[in-house]
């Protein structure tokens, strides 16, 4: 079901030589080389510009490398991994590949992957530099970098400031609070004469950022089981608050109503003033490209709010750049990931101006130009590891519970949520443990 993700940013993984000694590897590359990337890809608007953003950098990079040249292969979000696994089984692997965050654990244990820190330290770079920490982190295991991020699509709030100026009220700052989000939607609502004053979508991956808020979390720290975890005090409390603002203040449209679709889309139809959705929605053909700096004037984008009395989080889905053991082009591979995204030249900074997190010194560049974007690298310090980060089949799995569970949810009394949620743990149980089992 990878293809319904078909918005979502990609991650290079770029494979590193077979019985490579990285204490003497030099990124040289004097001989001939030919590179093969195999890209993720579909069609939306969205992929063709990033391809076309992609084959930019290749092209500068030729130049500057007349020795090394880059095949550019595509294949499916469905197919991807298939593909992969058979070239690799083939001994024909590509030396560049795309993956997500959740895939990371399962190519490292194939033996695909191997620590970037080698490369890194060979060439005296200071992490602090080049990196953020906390989105850095969705890639390591057991101390090791298995890819360099290099993109991720985020929650956040989208907005109509005319909403905001026709009510004198303030435009959002990424501090603000779930209680000033609610108040705020209560006076676009009324106001603007409107029957909703915001799009909430009330599905599990919405609802996670507000349990981790408050210091819960959907799952165990092992991603195992649901029960004492979806039904704790922290769950309930972020339940509670997401159907006061659909069910009981009718601030938010309910799926089972009619009125469902999506969020943006309401959003530029003049019907809400406010949309929680993913910062890739702005991509695909909506409205423009907010997250990117090109911003429509008409809207604007802002980070999540936290509760009064809980932690800031930015909810992503992350993507990035590694190296494994199957390539015979470890040192061609380096440069051109080095190249584009971790120094600062023209080719990082072309990438950094569309929604690729390239080194800390090309966004400084980029900001001046594109202030709009600022929101959007301020939400890397606030990235926490989310279940959609750590479990591969997660996608399926909250497909199925939303569809299945949560309008129930919504349409429950309010004294039996807590039921719900002891009902929605177990469920969640026996879906985890039939994964042990495949």
């Amino acid at each position: 079901m990878r293809k319904t993700l078909k918005f979502f940013p990609i991650v290079l993984i770029i494979l590193g030589a077979i019985g490579c000694d990285y204490n003497t590897v030099n990124t040289t590359v004097k001989e001939e080389t030919t590179l093969s990337y195999l890209m993720e890809f579909g069609y939306s608007a969205y992929d063709l510009t990033k391809k076309k953003s992609i084959e930019k950098s290749i092209e500068k990079f030729q130049d500057e490398n007349p020795t090394i040249t880059i095949k550019l292969e595509t294949a499916s979000y469905d197919n991807y991994t298939t593909e992969l696994n058979k070239r690799v089984t083939d001994n024909n692997p590509p030396d560049i590949i795309t993956m997500w965050a959740q895939d990371v654990a399962d190519y490292n244990e194939q033996g695909y992957l191997t620590d970037l820190k080698k490369f890194i330290k060979l060439d005296q770079l200071n992490d602090e530099d080049y990196f953020y920490d906390k989105f850095n982190d969705l890639f390591v295991i057991e101390g090791e970098l298995l890819a360099i991020p290099n993109q991720y699509n985020s929650i956040g709030v989208f907005y109509n400031k005319k909403w905001f100026d026709n009510a004198n009220i303030g435009y959002p700052s990424d501090e603000w609070t779930w209680e000033e989000f609610m108040e705020t939607a209560k006076e676009l609502k009324a106001f603007n004469q409107s029957e909703y004053g915001v799009v909430f979508p009330f599905g599990l991956e919405f609802i996670e950022p507000l349990i981790i808020s408050l210091g819960g979390s959907i799952l165990s720290p092992d991603f195992s089981k649901a029960s004492g975890y979806l039904n704790n005090k922290q769950s309930l409390k972020a339940f509670k608050w997401v159907y006061d603002l659909i069910k009981l203040q009718k601030l938010s449209p309910v799926e089972s109503s009619g009125n469902w679709r999506t969020p943006l889309q309401m959003l530029t139809t003049n019907e809400v003033g406010m949309a929680i959705g993913w910062s890739a929605y702005s991509t695909n053909n909506i409205i423009p490209d907010i997250t990117s700096g090109i911003s429509d004037e008409r809207y604007s984008y802002v980070a999540l709010p936290h509760f009064k009395e809980g932690i800031r989080v930015t909810s992503s889905s992350a993507t990035g750049i590694g190296i494994s053991s199957k390539s015979k082009n470890a040192q061609a591979s380096w440069k051109f990931l080095r190249s584009i995204l971790l120094d600062n030249n023209e080719m990082s900074q072309q990438l950094a101006g569309g929604n690729w997190i390239t080194p800390k010194t090309a966004y400084q560049d980029v900001l001046k130009t594109n202030p709009n974007k600022v929101n959007y690298v301020n939400e890397l310090d606030y990235i926490v590891p989310n279940v959609n980060n750590k479990i591969k089949e997660w996608y399926n799995i909250h497909y199925q519970i939303n569809k299945s569970e949560m309008t129930n949810f919504i349409n429950s009394d309010e004294s039996s949520l807590q039921l719900f949620l002891d009902e929605l743990a177990l469920k969640l149980d026996k879906m985890l443990d039939n994964l042990k089992g495949e």
